[in-house]
């Protein structure tokens, strides 16, 4: 063949490459379009991968010898290692491909190939550049990494713009640039770069005019980055190929397959392992006379056959719980015993045998300082947490709302797995009896549920079930059973399945009246199943073997019976049943004297749940200074009075809309007696202001100022304030008061502001003419979503992430849900008038929801109520006595949201039970007011995490916060039947 000239390069700057084995430089387009003369058979076009492996950007005019150094070094490892992993019998042929070199670098940290990271960045390739970082740092762990990651995107941003891809900028501008201004919180940058999207040329702004051409700009790119790198404290000692020791991979070879063998459920003295490239478990060996069940078949044969009779199917007897139910567990060893969690948060533990509640609790959120490690990585809602042991290592696996589960080591904070649920769906696992094998149960967004069984480890689905409907109302429910059974609520039945078919096996309607997707639960033995009804009760089967244990642990029960106790056995039984768990027969009546009794587990407990028949429960009176702390907030106040009133987001201030549109900021500082710096009556907080003097106000109406409906809204992390007071709706600093923006000019008013938890520069706005806009802070008006849907003037907001929806209430009574998904009504409903009474024309009605974004407080002048934002379901409602003459003015759930403060203009405030709306405490203003005939109590605000102390506004200017007395604890005790 005869000779062929090669080409002259087309230019001679940072994008000349030197292929490795002839020397011959060429750009990377050349070699693309043309390949390499001296080797006919290789074109860049059909295996572009391969210009990176077989060229390199290290060349000095002589000879790539230092690259090629490098490549040989590089490759040697990763094919020493390819034969180990591949020992005895794999083939040795085989090779890494170029991405797997790359893939294993960045998994393994060690070494940061910067001539490989060089061309991802030369050839514009960001999602690969990204993932191979991720491997070495992410975007918090320091600055430069945090700038390395922010100018790969701005970059990539810019690439667009210069494209004219504006939809492909705007997108990168929300997903990929967004982060940084929550993370510098530098708001100006970000609103910079947004402009930019207006520009016809981007360069017209003076910062980037002398940006050039595509290859210029990606070589400048890299340069700026490779310094960044350098001074990467997490980046830069792992430029250098680590040196390894003689059979140093021989030896991590050895040590892990003898950490898998060791892990193996059935370790085999003389393991057979073939390879690394799967991991290695011991092949069980088969005992006589311990036959496999087969999976079924529709027909019973033999001994292995399905027996409907070991699956709970007899409905025993019902437990009226009152509320309803979202999570129920047997006790492990008394079972009898049976828990049962509801959607307000509370706790309540029956005795099934004598259908009697023993006790009752409100849930408490832990303290995160209090524990040990915080595990973080989610990117919504935590849905469940299911923890496994493999020998000695502890696991837990998490799932969230957004579909993804994620897997976490005790001994590491980070995720060390992460996949996603079928169907993106909000799921639950369950492991078998015995843990040996992994099952899931969920329901999208689209009411589609999937029943699947896991792999073990992998994160791979090994077999889905058949038979669940796709318009679940509610999350589908699970649980397993004697390693054969699998039962799940949905489409108001139980659905059984046997885990070797996927195949419905059986369905059960358990007597009827049950809800769309109810919970269940079995037993530790699978005797029993627990399941909820329609009516917020608790139904109990059993089988036969389940039936002649609850009557034998009936018989066992002392012959003193609980007062109102419900009659009636459990159904004829054999006297010589055995019972196979710890007896459990302590007497409820005993217990219901709120006697300390060691129960068979060992431990004391007290039943905090009252009696008529011991102990009369009377409502608290706080009457006297002595029964509790108060604190006037230092101000000199001119004549105006409170009209808004929150909490800061860390408890650590309170904040207040003066009826003159001035805010006032009151600081706790840490001191001797207040370590923590929260807000607190044992310390005097200061009136804080910035160094410049400057003070936040909003804008107000020349005509009739009084008249103005003040509304504000603080973001999550107490950064920033948006509020109004009848004009514009101002954004302010809070760190300088300073005001960032103005929005919104009337007509017409804005009357009541809501952030969007996710996303701080999403706000609700409600208006006096009755509509809803949804405005992004960052765009302009014309973007903003209108909502309409009531009659009269927007009084309440409250956005559910759990539920995916804003509700809104007005001064029509009425109250509205809409989804966030395409902002269109779901649902409405208005206020139940008091009996006898009609409701006012005009009156405030605020909504805001329960920590577990489920349950909805709704506070009217007339009543308290509250509701399941569902679907709307009333659950409760407290109706102010008409004869009393008082109103209310406002109220709140506590920080911990299982109490609510509801205020009356004459300053009295009452404690309410939040699970069932019951008056526990009566704070009367003799006890931390001064005497002052016209003072009135205007709005209250309760602190986020201490739960007993609140804060209230009043008519003179001041604000007062208020917590119980050392002596007294907390305000009150629990009424019967609460928590």
């Amino acid at each position: 063949m005869g000779e062929v000239a090669s080409q002259i390069p087309a230019s001679f700057g940072h994008e000349l490459r030197a292929r490795l084995r002839c020397r011959l430089v060429k750009t990377y387009d050349q070699i693309m379009d043309s390949g390499c003369e001296n080797r006919h058979f290789f074109k860049g076009e059909e295996v572009p991968e391969l210009i990176v492996d077989v060229t390199t950007l290290n060349f000095n005019g002589s000879s790539p010898t230092t690259a090629t150094e490098e490549e040989t070094k590089t490759n040697s490892l990763y094919y020493s290692l390819l034969l180990l992993l591949a020992f005895p019998d794999s083939s040795i042929g085989e090779t890494f491909s170029h991405l797997n070199l790359r893939r294993l670098e960045s998994e393994s940290g060690c070494y940061f190939n910067m001539r490989y990271f060089e061309e991802l960045v030369a050839q514009g390739k960001w999602d690969e550049m990204e993932k191979y970082l991720f491997g070495f740092t992410k975007i918090g762990d320091n600055q430069q990494s945090m700038m390395i990651f922010f100018e790969i995107r701005k970059h990539k941003y810019l690439e667009a713009l210069d494209k004219r891809d504006h939809a492909k900028a705007l997108d990168i501008l929300r997903k990929d640039l967004k982060v940084f201004e929550l993370e510098t919180y530098n708001k100006d940058l970000f609103k910079e770069m947004s402009l930019l999207l207006t520009m016809d040329d981007f360069r017209a702004n003076p910062k980037i005019s002398t940006y050039g051409d595509t290859t210029s700009e990606r070589g400048n790119l890299f340069r700026g980055i490779e310094k960044l790198i350098v001074a990467n404290p997490l980046l830069r000692d792992k430029l250098q190929f680590p040196v390894l020791g003689t059979s140093r991979l021989r030896t991590l070879i050895g040590q892990s397959l003898k950490w898998q063998h060791h892990l193996c459920k059935n370790p085999m003295p003389n393991p057979d392992i073939d390879t690394l490239f799967v991991d290695h478990t011991c092949d069980q060996p088969i005992a006589v006379g311990n036959i496999s069940p087969v999976p079924y078949s529709g027909q019973p044969h033999g001994r292995n056959t399905i027996s409907l009779d070991e699956f709970p199917k007899v409905v025993v007897t019902t437990l009226a719980q009152g509320s309803p139910v979202t999570s129920m567990d047997f006790h492990p060893f008394q079972q009898i015993l049976l828990l049962v969690g509801t959607i307000g948060g509370d706790v309540f533990l029956w005795d099934v045998v004598a259908r009697q509640m023993i006790s009752e609790k409100g849930f408490e959120v832990w303290k995160l300082y209090a524990c040990s490690d915080e595990l973080q990585g989610h990117e919504a809602p935590v849905l469940s947490v299911c923890p496994d042991q493999k020998k000695i290592i502890q696991v837990i696996l998490s799932t969230a709302t957004d579909g993804k589960i994620k897997g976490w080591s005790y001994d590491d904070v980070g995720a060390s797995v992460t996949y996603d649920a079928p169907g993106h769906s909000s799921t639950r696992m369950a492991f078998s009896s015995d843990r040996a094998r992994l099952f899931s149960c969920g329901t999208n967004k689209e009411g589609e549920s999937f029943l699947v069984e896991w792999k073990d480890g992998k994160g791979s689905i090994k077999r889905t079930y058949q038979g669940l409907g796709q318009r679940a109302v509610g999350i589908v429910q699970f649980d397993t059973t004697k390693n054969r059974f699998l039962a799940a609520g949905d489409e108001s039945t139980i659905k059984i399945w046997d885990m070797n078919n996927t195949n419905l096996l059986k369905t059960i309607h358990a007597d009827g009246g049950l809800p769309a997707s109810p919970c269940v639960r079995f037993n530790k033995e699978g005797t029993l199943l627990a399941v909820s009804t329609s009516n917020h009760g608790v139904r109990i089967l059993a089988t036969d073997d389940g039936l002649k244990f609850l009557k034998t642990a009936e018989n066992r029960t002392l012959v003193t019976k609980v007062p109102g106790g419900g009659g009636g056995g459990f159904g004829s039984s054999s006297a010589n049943a055995g019972i196979t768990m710890a007896d459990q027969s302590t007497s409820c009546a005993a217990m219901k004297k709120n006697e300390v009794r060691t129960l068979p587990l060992g431990k004391p407990r007290t039943s905090n749940v009252s009696n008529e028949g011991s102990t009369t429960w009377k409502v608290t009176e706080i009457t006297e200074p002595s029964q509790c702390y108060s604190l006037i907030l230092p101000d000199k106040v001119t004549d105006t009075k409170v009209s808004r009133l929150i909490y800061t987001n860390s408890g650590s201030g309170v904040l207040a809309l003066a009826s003159n549109a001035e805010h006032k900021l009151w600081k706790w500082q840490k001191s001797d007696p207040n370590l923590d710096g929260k807000a607190t009556t044992n310390a005097h907080p200061v009136l804080w202001r910035p160094n410049s003097g400057i003070i936040m106000i909003n804008k107000t109406s020349d005509t009739n100022p009084e008249e103005a409906i003040p509304c504000l809204a603080l973001s999550k992390n107490d950064s920033y304030l948006v509020s109004a007071s009848g004009r514009e709706i101002s954004l302010f600093k809070m760190a300088t008061f300073e005001t960032a923006a103005t929005y919104m000019s009337p007509p017409p008013a804005a009357t009541f502001l809501a952030f969007l938890p996710s996303d701080y520069n999403i706000i609700g706005i409600g208006f006096k003419d009755s509509s809803i806009r949804i405005y992004n802070l960052q765009t302009d008006e014309g973007k903003a979503i209108l909502l309409n849907g009531h009659t009269k003037r927007i009084t309440g907001l409250a956005f559910s992430l759990a539920l995916n929806i804003l509700v809104s209430s007005g001064a029509d009574s009425q109250v509205c849900v809409w989804s966030m998904a395409g902002w269109e009504k779901r649902s409405s409903m208005y206020l139940n008038a008091p009996k006898g009474r009609s409701m006012p024309a005009v009156s405030d009605t605020r909504v805001q929801f329960h920590q577990n974004e489920i349950h909805l407080l709704v506070v009217n002048e007339t009543q308290i109520a509250i509701y399941d934002a569902q679907k709307l379901d009333c659950l409760n409602t407290w109706f102010l006595r008409e004869a009393t003459g008082r109103r209310i003015t406002s109220g709140t759930y506590s920080g911990d949201s299982k109490s609510i403060f509801v205020g009356f203009e004459d300053g009295t405030v009452n404690v309410l039970t939040a699970s069932n709306l019951r008056l526990r405490c009566r704070i009367n203003p003799t006890a931390y007011l001064p005497s002052n005939p016209s003072l009135r109590v205007l709005v209250i605000a309760a602190h986020p995490s201490e739960s007993d102390q609140f804060a209230v506004g009043l008519s003179n200017g001041h604000v007062c916060v208020v917590e119980p007395s050392e002596s007294e604890g907390r305000w009150g005790t629990s009424p019967p039947g609460s928590t």
